[in-house]
């Protein structure tokens, strides 16, 4: 009986397999490199912070601090920011001069370089399949395209922390390897410090991939590693202070915005508020922060139990949660990023947790320091607060698995397996109920309150059609007197039954601002509205009896000019919000609602 021969591949068709490879992959960073220069262009034609961050954001003190590096003059007392931003800026600043473009440009370079790690961590983790997969999602990831160009460390911390995992998983078993990898750690470290949480991953991966003897020998080179990246800052701190920072100061107030009680998981504390709690740390001192928060969790453990819980749908969301920064933000500004084909963080999550369950089976071992990297970070961002320029470090290990999913979704199509394909069904629909849960629970709300949403407090009752967030990042703007935005509110009790009544709202007003709000047909006095970079919320008392029950309009506008503007929350659609460019005779519905709230006083 003859043996079955085995059927060889032809050298030639071996040969074009390989060159169609290369040639997909080619073409997939031709297009990431497209993609950014286009979006760079469109956002600098656009965009009014390109070439000057606003004073007083996080960007405006980076750039301002930067350029004083640079003029000689060092920054004094414990670093308040991640420290090694700073440097990079200045560095580039002393190369480049105040170029933002070529700053943008080189953090552009630092992107690819993520994105061709993240390549061939693909092919080592899975295979050359899944490589390519991730390449040509890469390519069209408008969400790492965005958080590149933003004046912020984040970029250089998805570079550093994707460089720290490349060089732990190279396949040879060199010092150096450990030795790189401890820096990169570091150099995460000081451009994002809640990287510090996956360090102790990081040494129990190590044991278990190489045994304690040789695991330990590594450890011990990256924690080496670490600590001299990390003291040079922490010996400033020290030197500058005369006590102990390990890395920067803002971790204390960081903590209390996404911790305290009343906080929504993210900053959501206004300029008034902000002037508030400096007040109480100056004459409590800086205990304040942790104070509050232990007093929380002490009196209401699980009350501080949903915070965290809610936290972690927000981090795992399709919301991309803004500050001074965000997605929806940068769309405004770019035609690329709205196209349909630029992805954003929301597939990436569905797709790479149904590939992360799925690889649970097979490839474990191979993937147990992706595993860790994406808990240890995930979990270090909602235990602080959740904002979605927090987000991209963790994106690309997503990535990969999604591209995983993709080609095991394929192998199992290939060979007819159709109750695999009905098991990855229900994943795929469990983990996107999972990411929308939010714009789940908005529709849901809606349906159920239909004349807005009632709180009934022991002081008052609060009656608004906004989530109390801001989502989406719009404002409506009055910039002439011929503007108006209205406000519907639908009341289903008697107002004349409470004492007054006030409006309280959000706003922007880039300074000193006179206006006036018209409560069903009756003008308000004249209100003076200060403020500046800062979002501000502000109340205005009048009496009850303006109010009646059923359908109630406010009118606000600005007879003098200038410019109010106030955000526009597209968590909820009861179409009450309207804006008149005519002084009110054709009224355009708004995309979503204003922030602004009535409360009936007791």
């Amino acid at each position: 009986m003859q043996k079955k021969k085995k059927k060889l591949m032809h050298p030639a068709a071996t040969s074009w397999n390989i060159k169609k490879d290369m040639i997909i992959v080619f073409f997939a960073f031709l297009l990431m490199i497209g993609f950014r220069l286009i979006f760079l262009n469109q956002i600098k034609a656009a965009d009014p912070d390109f070439f000057q961050p606003t004073c007083g954001t996080d960007m405006g003190m980076y750039d301002q601090a930067a350029l004083d590096m640079v003029n000689g003059t060092p920054i004094k007392g414990p670093f308040f920011y991640h420290p090694l931003y700073y440097y990079f800026l200045s560095f580039n600043y002393f190369i480049y001069g105040h170029n933002l473009f070529i700053l943008r440009l080189v953090m552009g370079f630092l992107g690819l370089l993520t994105c061709w790690m993240t390549y061939s961590l693909a092919q080592r983790f899975f295979n050359k399949q899944v490589a390519i997969i991730a390449s040509i999602l890469l390519a069209f990831c408008g969400y790492l395209i965005y958080y590149e160009s933003v004046m912020l460390s984040i970029g250089l911390t998805t570079f550093f922390s994707t460089a720290a995992i490349f060089f732990l998983l190279r396949d040879t078993n060199e010092l150096r390897n450990h030795i790189f990898s401890g820096i990169f750690i570091g150099l995460a470290c000081l451009s994002q410090p809640n990287v510090l949480l996956f360090i102790p991953f990081m040494v129990f991966w190590l044991i278990f991939k190489w045994g304690m003897k040789k695991g330990l020998e590594y450890v011990f080179l990256c924690l080496a590693a670490i600590f001299i990246t990390i003291s040079p800052v922490t010996i400033k701190n020290y030197l500058d202070s005369g006590r102990f920072v390990l890395i920067s100061t803002s971790g204390e107030i960081n903590f209390w915005l996404g911790n305290h009680k009343g906080s929504l998981g993210w900053f959501d504390v206004y300029g008034n508020e902000l002037e508030a709690l400096e007040k109480r740390v100056h004459s409590e001192g800086q205990s304040v922060y942790m104070d509050d928060v232990w007093q929380f969790i002490k009196n209401d453990p699980m009350g501080y139990l949903r915070l965290l819980t809610k936290k972690k749908f927000l981090f795992w969301g399709s919301w991309d949660i803004p500050h001074q920064v965000g997605y929806d933000y940068g769309r405004q500004y770019s035609q690329l990023l709205r196209l349909p084909f630029m992805l954003d963080f929301t597939p990436f999550a569905i797709l790479g947790l149904v590939g992360i369950i799925i690889s649970l089976k097979r490839w474990w071992k191979n993937c147990l320091l992706l595993y860790l990297f994406i808990i240890a970070y995930s979990v270090s961002v909602y235990i602080v607060m959740v904002h979605g320029r927090y987000r991209p470090p963790v994106l690309l290990p997503l990535i990969i698995f999604s591209s995983f999913f993709i080609w095991w979704l394929w192998e199992q199509i290939k060979a007819r397996k159709y109750l695999y394909l009905a098991g990855a069904g229900l994943l795929l629909c469990a983990m996107g109920a999972f990411v929308f849960s939010q714009n789940i629970m908005s529709k849901i709300i809606c349906i159920k309150n239909p004349h807005g949403i009632y709180q009934d407090m022991p002081d008052k009752l609060v009656i608004s059609d906004d989530s109390s967030s801001w989502h989406g990042l719009q404002t409506a703007t009055l910039n002439t007197p011929s503007f108006r935005l209205k406000k519907v509110f639908v009341i289903d009790c008697d107002p004349s039954k409470y004492s007054n009544a006030r409006l309280s709202f959000r706003y922007f007003s880039g300074g000193t601002r006179e206006m006036y709000f018209h409560v069903n047909g009756k003008p308000s006095p004249k209100i003076t509205l200060s403020g500046g970079a800062f979002l501000h919320k502000v109340g205005y008392k009048f009496t009850s009896s303006l109010l009646k029950k059923g359908i109630n309009e406010v009118i606000f506008e600005v007879p003098e000019g200038g410019m109010l503007k106030i955000p526009v929350d597209n968590y909820y659609r009861f179409n009450r919000s309207c804006i008149s460019q005519d002084e009110g005779k054709i009224w355009k519905k708004t995309d979503g609602e204003y922030m602004i709230q009535m409360e009936l006083l007791k």
